[in-house]
């Protein structure tokens, strides 16, 4: 994020006078704009459900990618287990006051991609400020004071619609913070290979989504959320992994934050290609995920997180150092009476066979 492309044309820069825009930025020009915020919902949005990248949406064509998109989001809402989805309620973008609220939910999504379908041009508009972060520097720096940097570029209602699809398949959480603010957290499994189907995307892709909702809820930090993520993609590749692996593993993690105004809190990519090989070969990527996945969100249990929060951080620091020592915390974690006493609570007869194969993978990958 961050406007990654100064040395482009601005997105909708301004032409002639006060009011007049250049044309405003669509579905079709989204690959010339990576390292924008709506650039990269969108592009969530088309590989999660069509397995297609932006540069396919540019060259094959609404007409080819957006009907498939449509299919598989219906599809994808359908199978909720006992949820029902009311598109009128779905708003997965934070959003300020001077922000289009009645086209911020998924029911304005889905009818703007429909009527693309059937041939409906697009109007333009500003972006929600959840969309326009990345533009601040440019108008402070070339628009002096006093210009709002919503009111200074145009995009699609096709891109506003994309983006928010996009953010409904990434949203792993929103949660209060100290401050008082709303963080709400996006995390997209951003894996390309031939070799992939793109259920086994959507598998991952739900993996990822739970233990990061689950460790945030949890009070957890950062090692979990990493350590938790490798092990859900390696779970769920399985005999598949090494095939591909042969590609980046990566995982994209953003975060937003909302009080008066919708800010940037964060962007990282990890490549987790290698720590998934290592679960993977450890024998422990399905017992890890299922520790992680089971952070407790209630009071208590400090012992458990402790571990697990031991577990990650040791698993990762072995990974970037190979050396066994960050490998003996959790080993010596799991000798305590504390911590059986919390994970019995937690899982009941299942603990003792978590407990036997972590033990078993960790001595394993540490020699011992």
């Amino acid at each position: 994020m961050g406007g990654k492309r100064r040395g482009k044309s601005q997105p909708g820069r301004r032409r002639g006078g006060r009011g007049a825009f250049a044309r405003a930025i669509g579905v079709g020009d989204l690959a010339s704009y990576r390292g924008y915020a709506f650039a990269w919902f969108s592009e969530a949005a088309t590989l999660l459900l069509a397995n297609c990248s932006l540069e396919d949406l540019r060259n094959k064509g609404v007409g080819s990618v957006v009907p498939k998109l449509l299919q598989s989001l219906s599809a994808k809402m359908a199978a909720r287990k006992g949820k029902t989805i009311d598109p009128k309620l779905v708003r997965p973008l934070p959003f300020a006051a001077k922000d289009p609220k009645d086209r911020m939910t998924l029911e304005f999504a889905l009818q703007t991609l429909q009527g693309l379908v059937e041939g409906r041009r697009p109007g333009p508009l500003s972006p929600p400020s959840a969309l326009s972060l990345d533009f601040a520097e440019f108008t402070r720096s070339s628009m002096g004071r006093g210009q709002l940097k919503r009111d200074a570029f145009r995009v699609g209602e096709d891109v506003l619609a994309l983006s928010l699809v996009g953010a409904y398949l990434t949203r792993a959480y929103r949660a209060r913070t100290e401050g008082g603010r709303w963080e709400y957290g996006y995390i997209l499994v951003n894996v390309r290979s031939p070799a992939l189907a793109a259920a086994m995307l959507d598998r991952m892709q739900a993996g990822v989504l739970g233990v990061t909702r689950r460790v945030v809820e949890g009070g957890g930090g950062f090692f979990p959320i990493l350590v938790g993520a490798a092990a859900a993609i390696a779970r769920a590749l399985g005999g598949q992994l090494r095939e591909v692996a042969k590609s980046p593993l990566l995982v994209e993690y953003l975060r937003l934050s909302k009080g008066e105004k919708v800010m940037a809190k964060g962007f990282d990519v990890f490549d987790v290609t290698g720590l998934a090989t290592l679960l993977r070969r450890g024998g422990i990527a399905g017992t890890v995920y299922w520790l992680v996945r089971s952070f407790p969100k209630e009071e208590g249990y400090n012992n458990y997180r402790g571990f697990v929060q031991r577990l990650s951080e040791g698993l990762a620091k072995y990974h970037m150092y190979r050396r066994p020592e960050h490998l003996y915390a959790p080993l010596r974690a799991l000798c305590s009476r504390d911590l059986q006493a919390e994970a019995v609570k937690l899982f009941g007869a299942r603990w003792q066979g978590l407990s036997q194969r972590i033990q078993g993978g960790l001595s394993r990958l540490a020699g011992l």
